[in-house]
Parts: structure tokens; C-alpha cells; sequence
């Protein structure tokens, strides 16, 4: 397929799937030519046409979007003759890295072979392979891989001013013990770094290219780090949730984990289980950032946060409770079934009782206290 034909094809099935949203309008020379520059793929669709200044004065996207050629998703403008009335529209069809990063996130399982030609015509990764590994759980060799990698990588910034470091050196710095290194290079096929009791700069800066030069580096490796950040975002029948606690186990000083953790925590249903994978630090770092962040407080999962020894995470229905029976019975009569039975099991941890509203519960919800205290 001609580089062409495959721009063609791909802003075309942008369009299909993101309609409005895959369509940009640009008036500035300046980011326009970066675009333009920065594209694997740029082709004008028909010739410039022009525009009166004046309908810029009610200036609407849906509006000047009517104006591109079909086909095309760019709309250039030319601002730049400020001494006639008229504009100079020009319509594009473009591949960028914005639509690269697009064209991954929709196109990475059973995927038409015409948009697989069209990717592979204008040199553009994809998921399908990752996606494979991913989904039947045989992703997490390539996880390791990729980790050792990017340490080997890193620790060449250590030797700066030395070509060898002593091992033991070298092990604080890198985080495993040499024997473990020594594994994963014979398991990659790959020369061994050490030299008796040193580490030498050479053999790593040759370890890193022997990984770099491998036939699925640049197929598989290099995407890791994009594609995991993107697993976060499948929808729920696609997300393979065992993979997606590995990765957090094995990367989660490597992505945005806080931000992870948020999206369960508002919108998610795996918040606990995601959040059980991290160690004690990073646990500590996004109960802090959900306190800043989300305005709209989950009352399960801050009670599990709660009782996880997060007191920072303020349960509002207990200050209640404590302070203002009417209101709090007023909350809890709001909530459903699952969320009462959390607030029951708050209120029969606490050392604070508040008698007017045990009086109610017992009257009201016997059955369920007692189910709660049963199941403790």
C-alpha cells in the first residue's frame, strides 16, 4: 500500500471511530508548519480555497469544520495577510504523533488487515503483539525484560567519571544482586558485565545495544512503557485485571500511578485490588493525592483506606455520627445496602458511641447489624 492510500485509510478510520474529536482546526503558521514537519504523513486534499475575514467574528469549529475537504482531517488557516479581507483555507489529511497514539489505542485486537497494510506502510507500531501477550498473561517476561533494560540503561549515567565500579557498588545502584544480573543477561543471550569484583562501562554500554539490536526491540520493548500507561484505559472486557497488578507491581515507580489509582477511586472497580499491589510508600503517596484530588469521596473505598491506617482520608459520615445523630441517620437512610453495611462496621469500631443513633439502628436495621457483626 502507498504511503498515501494508507493516510488516506487511517484518517479515514479516525474519523469513523472519533468523529468531531480526531478533526483539528489550526490558525497559527508557526504550529502549522511544526505539525507539518513533525507528521509521518501530510497530504493537501483538493486546493486552498478562501474565506472571508468576517466569519472569523463568529467564529465556530462545527461551523469552519464545513469547510474542509471530505477526507482531510486538518483545517490550516492563513492569518498572515492582514491587508486583505479574504483567508486562505487549506484542508489535510495528516498522521502525527497525536494520531499515532490514537490509531494504538483503538486498533490493538482483531484489527482489519487493510488498517494493518495502512500502519505498516507508514512505519507505525502497534499494539497487536502486546496486546496478545497481554491478554492471555504471558506479558510479565517482557515486563522484566524492559525494567532490566531501562536499569542497564540508567546506570551508564553512573560511570561519568569512572569506567568500573566495584560490584557491590553497582548493586546498590541497580537494585539486584550480581548473580541475578548474570541470570537475566545469559537468559537474554547476552555477555556477562562483570569482571571479578568490577562492573565494567564497556560490557554494560554492549549489553544495552545487544538488547537494542534484538529483533523484537523495536516491536515490542520500546512500546512497553506507552502501552502500559495505556492498559489503565481499556474498557472492562478487555482488561486482563491479573496483568494489570503485575505491571503495577513491577512498574509502578515508572508511571502515573496516583493518577491510576484516582480513576479507579472516582469512576474504577478495581481501586483495592490495584491498590493492594503497591508498596507502602506509594500506598502513602496516592492516599495523600486522593485527599487533594477527588471532590466527590467514594465512602467504601475511603472506608478501606481508612481501616488500612490512611487516617488522612476524612470520613465525613463519622464526624457526623459523632456530632449530629438526626443528620447522620438523614445520610445513612440515603445510602444502598452495600454502603450501609460499611457504615455499620465503621460504627462497631468506634470507641465513640452515639446512643441516640445505636437506638435507631437497633430498631431500624437490626437485621443487618447483625449480619455485620457476624461477618465482622
Amino acid at each position: 500500500m502507498d504511503k498515501k492510500t494508507a493516510a488516506l485509510t487511517l484518517v479515514e478510520r479516525l474519523s469513523f471511530v472519533f468523529g468531531k474529536k480526531s478533526f483539528n482546526v489550526v490558525s497559527n503558521t508557526y504550529y502549522q508548519k511544526k505539525l507539518m514537519e513533525e507528521s509521518i504523513a501530510c497530504y493537501q486534499i483538493g486546493i486552498s480555497t478562501e474565506l472571508s475575514r468576517d466569519y472569523l467574528s463568529s467564529y465556530y469549529k462545527d461551523n469552519i469544520c464545513q469547510k474542509a475537504e471530505p477526507g482531510s482531517n486538518y483545517l490550516f488557516i492563513d492569518l498572515s495577510s492582514g491587508a486583505t479581507d479574504k483567508l486562505a483555507v487549506s484542508s489535510f489529511a495528516m498522521i502525527g504523533k497525536e494520531e499515532v497514539s490514537l490509531l494504538r489505542s483503538m486498533l490493538y485486537k482483531d484489527v482489519p488487515r487493510g488498517m494493518v497494510l495502512a500502519m505498516e506502510s507508514l512505519g507505525i507500531k502497534n499494539y497487536l503483539q502486546l496486546y496478545r501477550h497481554y491478554s492471555d498473561g504471558s506479558m510479565e517476561k517482557l515486563l522484566r525484560e524492559y525494567v532490566f533494560y531501562s536499569k542497564l540503561k540508567d546506570s551508564l549515567a553512573g560511570f561519568f567519571y569512572a569506567n568500573d565500579y566495584r560490584n557491590k557498588k553497582f548493586e546498590e545502584y541497580f537494585g539486584e544482586k550480581t548473580e541475578k544480573v548474570t541470570k537475566m543477561l545469559k537468559d537474554m543471550s547476552l555477555n556477562n558485565i562483570f569482571d571479578e569484583d568490577y562492573v565494567s562501562k564497556r560490557r554494560v554500554n554492549d549489553a544495552v545495544l545487544g538488547i537494542e539490536k534484538s529483533s523484537v526491540f523495536e516491536d515490542t520493548v520500546l512500546l512497553v512503557p506507552e502501552f502500559v500507561d495505556f492498559v489503565f484505559k481499556l474498557p472492562q472486557k478487555d482488561l486482563n485485571l491479573e496483568m494489570n497488578k503485575k505491571i503495577l507491581a513491577l512498574f509502578q515507580d515508572r508511571i502515573d500511578y496516583p493518577s491510576i489509582l484516582a480513576q479507579e477511586y472516582t469512576s474504577g472497580s478495581n481501586f483495592q485490588e490495584y491498590f493492594s499491589c503497591l508498596s507502602e510508600d506509594n500506598k502513602a503517596e496516592t492516599a495523600r493525592h486522593l485527599s487533594n484530588v477527588a471532590k466527590q469521596r467514594n465512602l467504601i473505598l475511603d472506608s478501606f483506606l481508612w481501616h488500612e491506617g490512611f487516617k488522612e482520608i476524612n470520613l465525613d459520615y463519622m464526624s457526623l455520627y459523632r456530632e449530629d445523630a438526626k443528620n447522620f441517620i438523614r445520610y445513612y437512610s440515603s445510602k444502598s445496602l452495600e454502603e450501609r453495611k460499611t457504615i455499620i462496621k465503621d460504627l462497631l469500631g468506634s470507641d465513640f458511641v452515639n446512643e441516640e443513633v445505636i437506638s435507631w439502628l437497633n430498631e431500624n436495621e437490626q437485621v443487618l447489624v447483625r449480619e455485620v457483626g457476624l461477618n465482622g
